[in-house]
């Protein structure tokens, strides 16, 4: 997957949908009652897994905490389950793997040196930077944070956002284009939905390869499906306006896009 790149700040496109909380929570209502059972449940089961960002972030974090998070990475299922998803549908232990592994900047160089011990270094390594989970610290020790993160062997950060688009611009450009770059809303410190819509579109529009809803340890909301909905009508919008070859949404693009869910998310209004 490339990295997303910087794009010109648009003030219009942030605020380009009404975002309506009724039909917000109507259509989070409809996608919770979606109900799988059988093979698709066990297939959106196994697409899930490659979505997770296994994570450690405990203050007693220690190397055999993050030993064993990089080999259930590499083998997150049980061995008889593995074995019956080979019998049954042909897939390979190999195949099932996590999206990363997440640690802080100081446990990068520790993951890295396991998972190239347990013949996983195909594993991405997220570290969370930029003075997590606050972001209160200045610029210029959250970019040497961002760098440290990736001479140690970090191949995805994950910001937390203080100061939005012009702060995200350096930091995407500290990254460069090899490395993923993650911003971290904390959603519930925003305040409203269409604050969380035009948040979001800020980011990509300063770069981010990807949006996430909180750090897990704020005291206020962190992740809700009405929340979700929003940002990923956010990257839908962004990506009509800049083309799916810009920003891989990953999650939307293999999720969201397919009917009925792409039907439900264009439900909700848009200002022409």
């Amino acid at each position: 997957m490339k990295s997303n790149v910087i794009s010109a700040f648009d003030d219009d496109l942030l605020h380009s949908t009404v975002v309506d909380a009724s039909n917000i929570n109507v259509l989070a209502k409809d996608l919770s009652s979606i109900h799988l059972e059988g093979d698709p449940e066990i297939q959106w089961l196994l697409r899930t897994v490659g979505f997770i960002d296994l994570t450690t972030l405990a203050g007693d974090d220690t190397s055999a905490n993050v030993h064993r998070l990089c080999a259930k990475a590499k083998r997150p299922l049980s061995t008889p389950i593995l074995d019956k998803l080979s019998e049954r549908y042909g897939v390979s232990p190999e195949e099932v793997r996590t999206a990363a592994v997440c640690v802080y900047p100081y446990q990068v160089k520790t993951a890295s040196d396991y998972l190239k011990r347990i013949n996983a270094s195909y594993i991405p390594i997220a570290a969370v930077a930029t003075g997590f989970p606050s972001g209160q610290y200045s610029l210029k020790s959250r970019l040497e944070e961002i760098r440290y993160a990736i001479d140690s062997g970090a191949s995805e950060i994950d910001i937390v956002i203080n100061h939005l688009y012009d702060e995200i611009c350096v930091m995407r450009t500290t990254c460069g284009s090899r490395i993923h770059l993650k911003t971290i809303l904390a959603v519930g410190e925003l305040g409203s939905y269409a604050n969380v819509y035009a948040a979001s579109m800020a980011c990509m529009l300063a770069g981010a390869d990807f949006i996430k809803t909180s750090t897990g340890k704020e005291s206020t909301v962190n992740a809700t499906l009405p929340i979700s909905v929003v940002m990923c009508r956010a990257i839908a919008d962004f990506q009509d306006t800049y083309g799916i070859k810009n920003f891989r949404a990953s999650f939307l693009s293999s999720t969201l896009s397919r009917p009925p869910l792409a039907l439900r998310i264009s439900s909700l209004h848009s200002v022409s």
